[in-house]
């Protein structure tokens, strides 16, 4: 377990509604190449904190190299629907774009 995984989870100790930190660990864990136990984190905030807007690109793209398109669409049109709400326009684009290049290669 590498250095950073472990300040985060120490961190967590102190502060298990962190959702940041809980992010952070799961962004450690794609550098890890752990994908499995990063989409378990996001899932989790996913449930536990709807609405932690950073998630939602990051679980979607997950579920993408998973494979799992269904639950991908699901994830990126909530975090649309979100980042619209919150009238976040950067992100909003983010999601956007990544959505549209889904539906495109859908498609393809």
């Amino acid at each position: 377990m590498n250095d950073r995984i472990k300040e985060l989870k120490n961190l967590l100790l102190d502060d298990p509604d962190d959702s940041f930190l809980h992010y952070a660990l799961g962004l450690e864990y794609i550098k890890a190449g752990n994908t499995e136990l990063a989409l378990e984190r996001f899932e989790m905030l996913l449930y536990e904190d709807p609405g932690y807007l950073p998630v939602y690109y990051q679980a979607a793209h997950l579920y993408l190299e998973n494979n799992d398109r269904e639950n991908a669409e699901i994830v990126f049109k909530k975090g649309i629907a979100l980042a619209n709400r919150l009238r976040n326009i950067k992100t909003y684009q983010e999601l956007m774009n990544a959505y549209n290049n889904f539906l495109y290669e859908e498609n393809d």
